[in-house]
């Protein structure tokens, strides 16, 4: 996992610092080693120019400081080595006449490998990335549909005299970039392209709208600064580097099953044993590391899942490695989960570690996590996840996660009113009263059954009853909102929001899922995680969103996503011989919750004061 950066002029030679200043912001995501690569574009023959930083592993090639020039375009790269530790795997990497910078990693490399050596291709080094050149090679922009795992990625083509550029199905790695007439320029996070002089630091007003008033953060290519964008999960771009025109493409879709069907349970276990197949699988394939692999566990089912699963994928290994957990603790608070927590441990025999947040500790880490994660994160749970990482990073340098599992299973409280909807729009009425029971007795009482499902969308039998219902649950948060707008003068925003709205209450169970996997939950939780575990140099994987099984999951009818009042029914079966049934079986669904120790606008209100003062001239 790393940090990767790119800088595009357009009409002008430019000099090495700003590359090297673009990097170098990023440096805790690759501290392992630094490179670079020059290029003339305007040459007849073009030729990349391998530099080095002072941090750099490999001291045989160019120091970046001595040179100068011509260059047009250059790339720089900050390893945080996993495979192949050795200085092979230093970057840019070349294969032929291609160069690369990546962060991420391809689980499905050796299968990949093997695949192109039956095709002639040889290797020099052990790692993912050189297969991804070669694949390229072989396929050309098509190649990352053959691709399983997490990335962002730069290929210089100075056949095709273009820069390609991709990021995972997911998004679950970061890719942004900024243009204009003269300039073109890339990194992992929005810092690195600030850093450059004419990249204005200007509030995207609508974004920020969206996120405070409709809770809408990543649904869009847009971020909330102004001019800069994020390559959108599934999305490929192609920029010529002679005009800087620019081409993208999207490669992957989500789609799924839009039919509600009927259950039966002889197939729903049949969907189950395929669910564990395949988790066991994109388990299997994201324990490859050459270095120490951990495990964040919550105590909830994703994670306690995963843990599991590495104990009995490690205990058929040869030389099986003892498993670290990492936990984040609130001892006394309802939402603390550590008990389950050391059930899976004691169950599994993996070696525990506990943090524990605090309200101090919050607002003392505040403009530490806000300077890693770019924009606002909306709550207490991303410093929770915070102090996990910091955890980890003294222990492994690897951890698997269970982010995407209520996504994928349907684990929210949003999605049994969506499916309360679906039930209700095909007249199931005997199906719905049963969920309504069911839902009764899950939350051992009426009323609380009713907090649970409040509001009641399935009710609804037009959308503009949904918005008025959305309108009065959030009229304090949009107050609040449009006050901290005005204090960036973003006043004037004209935007209803009623499309965002439609698509949170989504009467389809599947569209719903669909709808937060790709735009309004996910998206943010992995932004997130990818902040907070590569600011302190780790690298976070989520076998949860293995397309594979992402793909089969959302092949199957909705009806078979939530059965008598359980969510996430398919994974519980799926898991049920597996795991603790305290665990399998809990009615109380938390997430990763914590204490409500500040409100969203407090941390916003840090953050424009931060980056958009109006005395250091920023709008």
């Amino acid at each position: 996992m790393c940090g990767i950066a790119g800088f595009l002029s357009l009409k002008a030679c430019v000099g090495p610092a700003r590359i090297e200043t673009m990097t170098r912001t990023i440096k805790y995501r690759g501290p392992d080693d630094e490179g670079y690569l020059a290029v003339d574009t305007q040459a007849d023959s073009i030729e990349g120019i391998p530099l080095i930083g002072s941090d750099s592993a490999t001291p045989t090639q160019r120091p970046l400081e001595t040179f100068t020039g011509p260059a047009r375009l250059y790339l720089g790269h900050r390893r945080l080595s996993i495979l192949d530790l050795s200085t092979a795997g230093h970057q840019p990497m070349r294969y032929r006449d291609r160069w690369i910078v990546y962060n991420g990693e391809v689980y499905n490399y050796l299968e990949l490998r093997q695949e192109l050596k039956a095709e002639g291709y040889e290797f020099a080094t052990n790692t993912d990335t050189e297969v991804i050149l070669a694949a390229y090679d072989r396929w050309g922009e098509k190649c990352v549909t053959r691709f399983n795992g997490e990335w962002a990625l730069c290929i210089f083509d100075p056949r095709r005299r273009t820069l390609f550029l991709s990021r995972d199905r997911y998004g679950i790695k970061p890719l942004y970039f900024f243009r204009n007439q003269e300039f073109f320029a890339f990194a992992s996070e929005i810092k690195a392209i600030l850093s450059l002089p004419f990249v204005p630091r200007s509030l995207n007003r609508e974004k920020a709208f969206h996120y405070l008033a409709l809770f809408c953060r990543d649904h869009t290519e847009e971020t909330l600064y102004d001019g800069i964008y994020q390559l959108m999960p599934g999305h490929n771009l192609s920029v010529n580097i002679e005009t800087g025109e620019t081409r993208t493409l999207q490669y992957y879709t989500l789609s799924y099953c839009s039919e509600l069907g009927e259950y039966d349970h002889r197939l729903a276990l049949a969907y189950a044993a395929d669910i564990r197949d395949l988790l066991f699988d994109a388990i299997r394939l994201r324990l490859r590391a050459d270095v120490p692999v951990g495990t964040c566990l919550s105590g909830g089912l994703d994670s306690s899942a995963v843990v599991t699963i590495v104990a009995k994928l490690r205990g058929v290994e040869t030389t099986p490695q003892d498993q670290n957990t990492f936990t984040a603790s609130f001892p006394g608070e309802p939402m603390d989960e550590s008990s389950y927590a050391r059930s899976v441990v004691e169950d599994t025999g993996a070696t525990s570690h506990f943090s524990y947040p605090s309200k101090e500790g919050y607002w003392s880490e505040l403009p530490a996590i806000l300077h890693h994660q770019d924009e606002p994160f909306g709550g207490p749970s991303v410093y929770a996840q915070w102090e996990v990482m910091r955890q980890a990073s003294k222990h492994v340098k690897v951890v698997l996660d269970g982010q995407g599992g209520d996504e994928v299973f349907a684990g929210y409280r949003d999605y049994r009113m969506s499916f309360l909807a679906n039930l209700f729009a095909k007249r199931r009425i005997g199906a719905l009263v049963t969920e309504l029971w069911s839902t009764i007795r899950l939350t051992n009482g009426f009323r609380k059954a009713v907090a649970e499902l409040k509001p009641f969308p399935f009710f609804a039998l037009n959308s503009s009853w949904k918005r008025r219902v959305h309108g009065l649950r959030y009229r304090e948060e949009f107050r609040r909102s449009k006050e901290i707008l005005a204090q960036a003068n973003a006043n004037g925003i004209d935007y209803d929001g009623s499309e965002h709205i439609d698509r949170r209450y989504s009467q389809n169970i599947n569209e719903l899922l669909a709808n937060y996997m790709t735009k309004y939950s996910l998206p943010h939780l992995l932004k997130a995680e990818d902040r907070n575990s590569m600011a302190h140099s780790v690298e976070a994987r989520v076998p949860f969103t293995d397309y594979r099984l992402v793909d089969y999951v959302f092949s199957i009818p909705g009806i078979y996503k939530i059965h008598n009042g359980w969510t996430k029914w398919l994974l519980r079966l799926a898991t049920k011989d597996l795991l603790p049934e305290a665990i399998v079986w809990r009615r109380d669904k938390l997430g990763f919750a914590t204490p409500a120790w500040a409100s969203r606008q407090e941390e916003w209100k840090f953050w424009i004061e931060h980056n958009f003062n109006p005395l250091n001239g920023s709008s």
